[in-house]
């Protein structure tokens, strides 16, 4: 069972994952009220449970409460890949400075779970190891140690972070892990998972499927 974006980010908060604070709409009108709780510019992303929405325009960057509203109403209703648009997710705009990627999926050939990371994100992971093979870290989770925080630290390393940089982005990847084995999911992944200007990691975007 696939999980609608929304729906990963409230369940990584829970855990606490950092995610862009944002909220749902199934109308212009709900989507204008959504917006006024946040600060702008903004960015309004249809809730389909496709790949692909920002290559066929459902993920809108605005920068004023009547540019969601109008966003609003050019999304929904609309059809990404035959899928029709019932609802949108709008979020504060994240000042970027990197983009990353770390997902957590079944290696059903070693039976077991397998961490895969990247200091590339914002794209599949096939194709980011299609185009830079050097920055895919993958390492097989241990089914009876799980996760540890060496582990984890390890990773982010290995990603290119030290510092308290590095412990931050291993508690990510710890929680994350906990969220995996918890939900029992076949995949979940933050991508992006965005170091923002300011030297924070904030999921930008999460995708989990659900056994």
């Amino acid at each position: 069972m696939k999980l609608f974006e929304y729906e990963a980010k409230r369940t990584l908060a829970e855990y606490g994952i950092p995610t862009s604070k944002g909220g749902l709409a199934t109308s212009p009108r709900e989507a204008r009220e959504v917006a006024g709780n946040l600060k702008p510019p903004f960015v309004v992303k249809a809730q389909v449970l496709v790949a692909g929405r920002g290559k066929s325009g459902g993920i809108l960057f605005v920068d004023s409460i009547e540019q969601v509203e109008n966003a609003g109403e050019r999304l929904l209703g609309m059809q990404i890949k035959g899928i029709p648009i019932r609802s949108l997710w709008i979020e504060e705009k994240i000042q970027i400075k990197r983009e990353l990627y770390f997902g957590i999926t079944i290696d059903r050939f070693n039976q077991s779970y397998v961490v895969i990371a990247s200091s590339v994100g914002g794209m599949d992971i096939e194709e980011i190891a299609a185009k830079s093979p050097e920055t895919v870290v993958k390492s097989l989770i241990n089914p009876q140690l799980g996760l540890h925080s060496f582990h984890a630290r390890q990773i982010a390393r290995k990603m290119g972070y030290a510092g308290s940089q590095l412990s931050e982005l291993g508690r990510i990847f710890e929680k994350l892990y906990s969220v995996c084995m918890e939900y029992d999911a076949e995949l979940i992944e933050m991508n992006p998972l965005v170091e923002t200007v300011d030297g924070r990691f904030v999921a930008a975007d999460a995708r989990i499927i659900v056994d």
